[in-house]
């Protein structure tokens, strides 16, 4: 869905939030300039996100392509199921991690439309919803 952004906000008359200007802003209120980009093979193996925030001047790392396959089947394995497995937790920061390593300072999970939610309930019962990992 988000592949059709600009035909969408092109055809409607009201303002459209473009997500990846968002994390701009974000990254850019962090003092970022690199992001480590997680999501499905679909996102990870196009441009949609990437281009974007790299004509921004945001340096974008991505899984390897060994990882890419695994995440994807663990977003729709387990968690558009509701299930987070610790294999797939361990796994997610594994990888998260190496996208660190290789100088993604901010983890972002670009998996939105898989029906995956970002919002958990914290100890004290409150919603917090992350977008991004520090």
């Amino acid at each position: 869905m988000h592949m059709n952004f600009e035909a969408v906000a092109g055809a409607v008359s009201i303002p459209v939030l473009d997500i990846r200007d968002a994390i701009v802003t974000r990254l850019t209120a962090m003092n970022s300039a690199s992001l480590s980009l997680l999501g499905t093979k679909y996102l990870m193996g196009s441009d949609f996100y990437s281009a974007h925030l790299e004509s921004r001047g945001i340096r974008v790392v991505k899984p390897l392509a060994h990882e890419v396959q695994e995440l994807h089947d663990m977003i729709y394995g387990e968690l558009t199921q509701g299930v987070v497995s610790d294999r797939a937790r361990s796994r997610f920061l594994e990888i998260a991690q190496g996208c660190r390593e290789r100088g993604g300072r901010v983890v972002d999970f670009a998996a939105r439309s898989s029906g995956c939610s970002s919002t958990s309930r914290t100890r004290h019962g409150r919603t917090s919803t992350r977008r991004t990992l520090t």
